[in-house]
């Protein structure tokens, strides 16, 4: 295999089960498990080519090989034993070194398997939208997933991280969120925009108004807790704020990950359903055509570097994003998303410049985030857990940095390349977009009431 002249992996998601035993209402790879079938393992054999692709390449650095599902876990202890040893025999042979990571909903976690999972250090992230008043509602399960929980925080001698969902249940409940999350003795989470992948998951997508209040919320929690816990996402766009307006940074070049205008989807990032289908990342199964190449056809870096040609184009900067004053905070949002239908990039473009607004009101609270991500990533990049993250910030620091955020943020805004008047501008949510896919299995009904921002 002649070696593509553009792939750099530094992340692998395989997924190693081919389906879930939760139900969970908005999930999007049922789409591609309808396709190919329900309730299936890959094979060890699968496993061990798709390995072979990830870590033929140059890139030096370690390459995390995520297992991702439906619900990873239901493996079993002894294929994901198994799989973790194929994973050091082939990233042996390649001369590579590896990292694991999982992420799960915790249901099927049993004290033996946390002391497997933690022996081989597996980075573990679970899935959890608020307390089960929320919880309930989008995902289900809550007392087993708060059990598969405990017990991982046990075997590690940590929490785990937790990706948090924003629907419409929890979008304008999100000061709850943070406090319950803390309550847990959660340290740093991520909170991802749904969208609405189908018909029959529309009515738990957020709107642009619950989307930028969940944002503003999330903020605000993150300045008042002083470090004690952080979201990820919104801790990257405000490094990415302030490398923009102080660095002279393109916000177009920053951050790294699925967020960028150009993201790692294809050169950094690969992904592989339990077949051994080849997508640029996993939000590309949601369509048939996302599949580029199977892992072992003898054409498949000819194919992965076409593609990456057509997602290069693909991910060009719009003249509107350029001249838009919102760019130097917007995180795009995922391109999977923003070309498929369904209102994701309208919802995430209206929000952000809502989000902006805010921002520019609010320079100290920016100030604080900046300064605790600065140390929490200090403290990540040291390994250290146990060190307190909640500390106060030196109140001179802050001050002073918010008075530079503002001004700067003030000078950005009189910028000649930049047009004010698109801040006003709204695309709006078009029922219309959503496709109308038919639900394949049934699914947790939407929350019972719509949200306090409903119709605004």
């Amino acid at each position: 295999m002649a070696l593509s002249s553009r792939r750099r992996t530094r992340m692998v998601v395989i997924e190693n089960f081919g389906s879930c035993n939760m139900r969970c209402s908005y999930c999007f790879p049922e789409h591609m498990w309808s396709r190919q079938g329900h309730s299936a393992v890959m094979s060890k054999d699968t496993l061990r080519g798709t390995l072979e692709v990830a870590f033929d390449t140059p890139e030096t650095g370690p390459v995390d090989v995520r297992f991702a599902g439906g619900e990873p876990l239901l493996a079993g202890r002894d294929w994901l034993e198994t799989a973790f040893a194929i994973t050091r025999e082939v990233a042996g042979r390649h001369g590579k070194r590896f990292t694991l990571s999982l992420q799960t909903n915790a249901t099927l976690v049993t004290p033996e398997l946390a002391r497997l999972l933690a022996e081989h250090d597996v980075r573990i992230g679970v899935s959890l939208d608020g307390d089960a008043s929320i919880n309930e509602a989008t995902r289900g399960d809550t007392d087993r997933t708060l059990a598969g929980f405990h017990l991982l925080t046990e075997a590690y001698g940590h929490v785990p991280g937790v990706i948090v969902t924003v629907t419409r249940a929890n979008a304008t409940r999100m000061h709850e969120v943070v406090g319950y999350l803390d309550s847990l003795g959660v340290a740093l989470f991520r909170a991802n925009q749904m969208g609405a992948t189908a018909s029959w998951n529309v009515a738990l997508a957020p709107r642009a108004e619950e989307w930028a209040a969940a944002r503003q919320a999330l903020i605000e929690e993150m300045a008042a807790r002083a470090g004690q816990i952080m979201e990820l996402n919104l801790s990257q766009a405000v490094l990415k704020l302030v490398s923009s307006l102080f660095g002279g940074q393109s916000p177009f070049a920053s951050p790294r990950g699925c967020c960028a205008m150009r993201c790692p989807a294809g050169t950094e990032l690969l992904y592989f359903d339990r077949k051994g289908g080849a997508y640029p990342c996993p939000r590309t199964n949601v369509t048939a055509t996302g599949k580029v190449a199977g892992y072992a056809d003898t054409d498949f870096d000819e194919r992965w570097d076409e593609m990456l040609g057509e997602l290069d184009t693909a991910m060009e900067v719009p003249g509107t994003c350029a001249a838009c004053p919102a760019n130097v905070v917007c995180d795009y949002g995922c391109h999977a998303f923003n070309v498929a239908e369904g209102n994701f990039f309208e919802v995430n473009c209206d929000a952000t410049k809502a989000f902006f607004g805010w921002m520019m009101e609010h320079p100290e609270q920016l100030a604080r985030v900046f300064l605790l991500s600065q140390r929490r990533a200090e403290q990540r990049a040291r390994g250290d857990w146990n060190s307190p993250r909640a500390a106060p910030l030196p109140n001179a620091a802050v001050s002073t940095l918010a008075g530079d955020i503002g001004t700067r943020l003030l000078d950005h805004l009189a910028r000649p390349d930049l047009n004010p008047d698109l801040l006003p501008q709204r695309f709006g949510w078009h029922e219309d977009r959503v496709p109308l896919l038919q639900i394949t299995r049934r699914r947790l009904g939407a929350p019972p009431s719509p949200s306090p921002l409903e119709g605004k």
